[in-house]
């Protein structure tokens, strides 16, 4: 009997350490995952999307919203008129009970996981749900592989803002950092190059004399005109009692231009109108007027 309660110890104990055993392996091929899972963050090689409109879900332009450093405590309803629709948070993990922080970019007036973009020198919202009581950092990430960090200090469980500028262009990736739930979902942002605005087409029209007479020498009218880019340019001259004569169009360059006529009757007031428009669609126009004697 002695020597079967000694088999018995012996083979639990065994048992025992079977299962010991097996729980480490489970632990280290999680933790090997995990691993490989961090070490597998690959820069998107789909098609960068277009630059944020840089609105608002209400079409309120970004650039004027408060902007501040570090993270700011936000409240659904806020989150609602900047973003649309509150994010949802995934189910919960099951080895750690929590859903892991999570970062949103705001982009095109809606907060999103998915890549997004900006011009150079814009900036946008950021939105982070800190599930823990603890350190949290953002890390930024640029198209070079250096990794900028933000410490923010011990925060609440809740939501946050916090802001990212577009300034290394190319992809750049974003994640949050807390000392309790590791490391947050990755948002990635493209920064395209800055265009620097095209002014508007613009036309600026006037005559070589305000009087002119249906006799020489005086009878030759002059018409000049300034535009801003190269364009198509019409002069259009309506007469008293409805009468009409055109000059051109013709395309040209930037800067003044000259269209000349011979005036003949009625006389009385004439109204010149000089309308220009581009290949892209632009038009403009201007009016000036002179007095036939």
């Amino acid at each position: 009997m002695y020597i079967y309660r000694i088999v018995n110890e012996i083979g639990g104990k065994k048992e025992k350490m079977k299962k010991r055993i097996f729980a480490l392996v489970a632990i280290s091929v999680i933790v090997l995952l995990v691993g490989i899972a961090a070490c597998s963050v690959q820069t998107p090689t789909t098609t960068p999307p277009p630059p944020s409109t840089g609105k608002t879900v209400s079409d309120e332009n970004v650039s004027t919203l408060p902007k501040r450093s570090g993270i700011t405590p936000t409240t659904g309803t806020k989150m609602v008129g900047i973003g649309g629709l509150l994010p949802e948070l995934p189910e919960v993990d099951w080895l750690s009970m929590t859903p892991g922080s999570q970062l949103w970019t705001l982009y095109n007036g809606a907060w999103t996981k998915d890549n997004a973009a900006l011009y150079a020198g814009d900036w946008t919202y950021l939105l982070l749900y800190n599930d823990h009581n603890q350190w949290i950092s953002i890390y930024e990430v640029d198209p070079g592989g250096g990794e900028d960090w933000n410490p923010l200090g011990h925060q609440k469980v809740g939501y946050y803002y916090h802001q990212f500028d577009a300034e290394k262009v190319g992809w750049n990736r974003i994640y949050a950092d807390g000392s309790s739930t590791g490391e947050s979902n990755s948002v990635w942002i493209y920064v395209w190059p800055s265009t620097p605005p095209q002014p508007a087409l613009t036309v600026t029209a006037w005559m070589g004399s305000s009087y002119y007479t249906i006799y020489p020498p005086t009878n030759v009218v002059y018409t000049y005109y300034t535009v801003n880019k190269p364009c198509h340019v019409r002069s259009t001259y309506l007469k008293q009692g409805g009468g009409m004569a055109r000059c051109g169009p013709r395309y040209v360059s930037a800067g003044t231009h000259t269209d000349t006529g011979t005036i003949g009757y009625p006389r009385g007031m004439r109204t010149v109108v000089v309308d220009a428009w581009t290949s892209s669609g632009e038009y403009a126009y201007d009016v000036t007027s002179y007095n036939v004697g």
